[in-house]
């Protein structure tokens, strides 16, 4: 997507694709006895949201990097279909992945779950979750910017109190400086073209915006295209809280932590032009 007038690098958007764990699923019913039943929750969009994301390769070596003088098990919120999982388990790491979504965890168990130094764990990852064993938490692709400050919050000092002394917790999202200037909406515009993966039919992916007060609102058309002219469309939006850069620091100071921004995934100064904010946290 190019955000005009700014045009950043596409990749700048590539994070506010989907956030694994806010995916939302249109459950299948049926009706027993007069009552109505799930039969079962559609799996296309989670397939959806894999092959997009499967070649968005950018910030795998920072995560590496990251990772690398971790000597414990690292913990991945968010994990959705395991695309820093996977890397991370090929290094020889020991992964706990975490993700309020069962049907984006069945991804990964598919692929990766007879690893035996993966462990996943479905729960919302802004309530309790014990970090006593961690090495390093992580929670990457823009994830942190779908949480309302109280969710934030919470969870910075939940990974706080429970996170061994000298360990690191690292987010990464989109700029907020540039989000805060974005024009009001943007019509949808295709950003590209991929085959989908149950069909094997031609899937346009398109994306629009919306900007509110405090919302920056981003709708994905996944338009699947048929011979005969017919589009067959599946959309989804996804909701990231505009703040400044210095409130979301703010959070992190507040519960304790000591840290360091970047800019980019190669470790880059960050200034209010940078593509992203990545927040390295140390206890």
């Amino acid at each position: 997507m190019n955000l005009r007038p700014l045009r950043p690098k596409r990749s700048a958007l590539t994070g506010l694709r989907y956030a694994p764990s806010r995916l939302e699923y249109k459950p299948i019913f049926a009706i027993n006895q007069g009552k109505a039943i799930i039969l079962f929750m559609d799996t296309t969009l989670a397939k959806l949201y894999h092959v997009q994301h499967q070649e968005y390769l950018e910030d795998i070596p920072f995560w590496l990097s990251l990772a690398k003088g971790s000597a414990g098990t690292i913990v991945e919120l968010g994990c959705g279909t395991g695309r820093i999982t996977k890397p991370l388990l090929d290094k020889g790491h020991e992964v706990i992945g975490i993700d309020n979504d069962p049907i984006m965890l069945e991804f990964i168990r598919a692929e990766m779950g007879k690893h035996k130094k993966l462990k996943l764990l479905e729960a919302d990852f802004t309530e309790f979750i014990d970090y006593k064993k961690a090495s390093l938490v992580i929670l990457p692709c823009n994830t942190f910017s779908t949480l309302s400050k109280e969710q934030r919050k919470k969870l910075i000092s939940n990974v706080y109190d429970n996170l061994p002394e000298n360990t690191v917790f690292c987010v990464s999202f989109v700029n907020p400086e540039l989000i805060n200037i974005m024009p009001d909406s943007e019509e949808p515009e295709v950003e590209m073209l991929i085959e989908h993966p149950e069909t094997g039919q031609p899937l346009q992916l398109s994306a629009e915006w919306e900007s509110t007060t405090d919302k920056f609102i981003i709708t994905w058309h996944f338009d699947e295209l048929f011979s005969d002219g017919s589009v067959k469309r599946i959309s989804e939006s996804v909701e990231h809280y505009k703040e400044t850069t210095q409130e979301f620091v703010d959070e992190f100071n507040e519960a304790g932590f000591e840290i360091e921004l970047f800019g980019g995934f190669e470790r880059e100064k960050y200034e209010d032009e940078s593509e992203n904010l990545i927040i390295r946290a140390k206890k």
